[in-house]
């Protein structure tokens, strides 16, 4: 605890009452005022000079609720030897004017009364500054544990505000909201067209706004774990994608699936492959008024998931991916490192006019299928 000039002050001043009480001591006694008032500040001054030690003495013998019997011991002993002290200082500055005053050397004790108010003044003295002293040190440590416990609220809170922004984002880019707009447009342009067609198309936007927003699994048979979804599931998710996508690309949109039935009851972070055959469809499909073709194969082993997203696009250079590289795709990577500890991976190969390759290799946990899953693309 550093102590500085106004704690000082305060300390110099606190003696003042003291100091007086004994000056008035000393006048009821028959000194005179001005003797009084001297041999006063002889006795404080040397108490408080003393004092120093006390506080010095307890900064390095620091409270704890937890203290044994010894540290009472040993202040007990240091409190007797501070009114010694402290007795000794006195006897000596008396002393000193004594000689002073006669001339020739003249000791002076004190005696009786004297003594035994100075010794018990002395311990009720180093009682009262221990206190002191040890009720500041805790209050101090109040007041940082205090600042420590509202600097670790404000963390947490800017740790709950950044995470609820990263779901925000990570929420804003299952689903583009580009892609809303145009199915959307879409949807009103076959109501007026074509109802059943429309109705159709409605049904699967609301499968897939439905697949998007729960809470969490979406209430199949079996239960995973919530960061979890089957392939299954993701798999419908993604042919409602591509019903509606159909709709707004028609014949450019070509698609072709290899999907080994042994994925079926495979695992993986839910929403990661929709935002790869966006990313195909948006800039390599899209973009061309002939279209494209988008490949879509899944296979599985004992001990992974092996997912690719190809397409017959203009396809990259390195650079240009890790410039582009969208939102998705980051938030793809970031999931699998964290949830995987770096043993699922999202690997991209492409070179110009050769189109992309997105690869997903994800560790397995083994479970049971759905019993309603279909392989086939719509």
């Amino acid at each position: 605890m550093k102590r500085g000039f106004r704690f000082w002050l305060i300390y110099a001043l606190a003696w003042l009452p003291y100091a007086a009480s004994y000056a008035a001591i000393f006048v009821q006694e028959g000194s005179s005022f001005g003797s009084a008032t001297f041999d006063a500040l002889c006795n404080v001054v040397s108490a408080a000079l003393l004092g120093v030690g006390v506080l010095w003495f307890c900064r390095r013998l620091s409270w704890s609720f937890h203290r044994n019997s010894w540290f009472f011991a040993v202040h007990l002993v240091a409190a007797v030897l501070y009114a010694f002290l402290w007795v000794s200082a006195v006897s000596a500055i008396f002393t000193v004017l004594a000689t002073i005053e006669k001339n020739h050397l003249t000791i002076v004790f004190l005696r009786s009364f004297a003594l035994q108010w100075e010794l018990f003044s002395g311990l009720m003295i180093y009682a009262t500054l221990a206190s002191i002293a040890y009720v500041f040190e805790v209050s101090v440590n109040l007041r940082e544990e205090e600042r420590r416990v509202k600097e670790m609220e404000l963390r947490a809170a800017r740790a709950e505000a950044l995470q609820t922004q990263t779901e925000l984002a990570a929420l804003r880019a299952k689903l583009n909201p580009h892609f809303l707009f145009n199915t959307l447009h879409t949807l009103m342009t076959l109501v007026r067209d074509d109802r059943a067609e429309a109705e159709l198309a409605i049904e699967h936007f609301s499968s897939l706004l439905r697949y998007v927003l729960r809470p969490g699994t979406d209430g199949g048979s079996q239960e995973v774990d919530s960061r979890d979804a089957l392939f299954a599931d993701e798999w419908r998710f993604v042919q409602d994608y591509l019903a509606l996508e159909r709709l707004r690309l028609g014949d450019r949109l070509i698609v072709e699936t290899k999907i080994e039935p042994g994925v079926i009851d495979a695992l993986l972070p839910p929403l990661t492959l929709q935002p790869l055959i966006e990313n195909a469809i948006k800039h390599s499909v899209a973009p061309r008024a002939k279209g494209g073709k988008v490949s879509i194969a899944a296979s599985v082993t004992a001990d992974e998931l092996i997912v690719e997203v190809s397409d017959d696009g203009c396809g990259a250079t390195r650079d240009q991916v890790e410039d582009s590289s969208g939102l998705g795709l980051r938030l793809i990577a970031k999931t699998l490192s964290t949830q995987y500890n770096g043993r699922a991976q999202l690997h991209i190969e492409t070179s110009p006019q050769q189109g992309f390759i997105a690869r997903l290799t994800i560790p397995q946990n083994r479970h049971q299928p759905p019993n309603d899953w279909q392989g086939n693309g719509k």
